[in-house]
């Protein structure tokens, strides 16, 4: 197609830009100079690695103790719910575990605090090395008030050290 008739332009297109033919020379100019400006890109692919910290996303909370014990526990009156409405954090009675199996997860807590367990089970928590963990003892067979306040005092301040963690569960 030369050329076309100006009544077929019409009828073909709205409009007609005409360019100048360009010679292969010119064209081969060109593709050199806009190689030219932009720089290679590698075609290798690129897998970044990531501190495998960045993907640790560990639970806030838990609470071990024995199946006997969390029955006494969850009683409304017992001395527990006392305890930890008192602190204004009742609601990590939802967070408590029995399963002594747990022990192998502990590492995956943010905090963990354990209560009444055997001798044995408490041997095997504080192997794990928690940075975070505080081990108290029955609540339920503390008789006189100098075993009281040794559980009270480091569960409360355990409970202010991790109030972050804490508000988490709510």
């Amino acid at each position: 197609m030369d050329s076309l008739d100006p009544i077929d332009i019409e009828l073909l297109f709205k409009t007609l830009v005409v360019l100048p033919q360009e010679t292969p020379k010119k064209v081969k100019e060109l593709k050199e100079e806009s190689l030219n400006v932009y720089p290679k890109i590698s075609s290798s692919v690129v897998n970044p690695k990531e501190p495998k910290s960045t993907y640790n996303h560990s639970i806030p909370f838990v609470l071990i103790t024995s199946p006997e014990l969390k029955a006494l526990y969850v009683q409304k009156e017992s001395s527990f719910i006392k305890i930890l409405e008192a602190l204004s954090v009742p609601h990590i009675i939802n967070s408590m575990i029995t399963d002594p199996s747990i022990i192998k997860e502990v590492s995956t807590y943010s905090c963990v605090w354990c209560i009444g367990l055997s001798p044995e089970l408490e041997d095997e928590i504080r192997k794990t090395n928690h940075p975070n963990l505080l081990i108290s003892p029955d609540i339920i067979t503390l008789s006189t008030k100098e075993e009281k306040i040794a559980m009270y005092t480091p569960l409360k301040k355990f409970i202010a050290n991790n109030q972050d963690h804490l508000k988490q569960l709510q």
